[in-house]
């Protein structure tokens, strides 16, 4: 038995990192001694290749970080803490709705740190105003 959660990760980036770290000369469309491009290669992709890359990662969020699917992964901050630190200037946003009534939270997590926000349900107060015939 266990806790069963679905998880949903956010995150948003136009940022390319180097696709090799050897030295270019500018203006250089290749590098000289690997053959890689020097535009780089987009984060957003390095980012669903190490999600691919961490079975619990994958199990529990899906190729997309949206799996759907509601699963046991305890070791999501630890996992996550190591996703932010490899990708620090990404602000990822990891969203949990526990098999619990009112278990809705938020992660953001930037750099390896993380606030975490929990859902706030609230009803609006009678106003008289507002009754309707059925």
């Amino acid at each position: 038995m266990g806790y069963y959660t679905c998880y949903t990760l956010e995150f948003e980036t136009d940022e390319r990192r180097p696709a090799c770290n050897h030295n270019k000369s500018e203006g250089a469309k290749y590098c000289p001694e690997c053959g890689k491009s020097t535009f780089g290669i987009a984060v957003r992709d390095q980012i669903l290749e190490y999600i691919k890359g961490n079975e619990n990662m994958l199990s529990a969020l899906g190729e997309d970080g949206e799996s759907g699917e509601a699963c046991k992964w305890y070791e999501h901050n630890e996992d996550m803490a190591k996703l932010s630190k490899a990708f620090p200037t990404v602000l990822f946003t990891l969203s949990g709705e526990g098999e619990e009534n009112e278990d809705l939270w938020k992660q953001y997590w930037l750099g390896g740190k993380y606030q975490e926000a929990k859902a706030k349900i609230a009803f609006d107060k009678f106003d008289k105003s507002k009754l309707v015939t059925p």
